[in-house]
């Protein structure tokens, strides 16, 4: 497959918890499944317009099992 997943952390002063759960999860799966070189999660600032900013983390396809323990939905590839 090749979907994205994408999932919000909230802004960014209160998105360090969750984007740290994610990756030490990401640590952990990406050692067991031998460091496949296309396993990846990015995180980026996102305002859209608004005010504050939202930090959003991005998966990609191969870290599909990964995003979905943090409830995260398909959506297009990053820019």
């Amino acid at each position: 497959m090749n979907t994205w997943i994408t999932v919000g952390l909230g802004d960014g002063i209160t998105a360090d918890m969750p984007s740290d759960e994610i990756m030490e999860a990401c640590l952990r799966v990406f050692h067991a499944a031998g460091k496949p070189l296309d396993m990846a999660v990015f995180t980026r600032l996102e305002s859209e317009g608004r005010l504050h900013c939202e930090v959003i983390a991005y998966f990609s396809p191969s870290a599909q099992g990964l995003a979905r323990a943090f409830q995260a939905q398909p959506c297009e590839k990053p820019m």
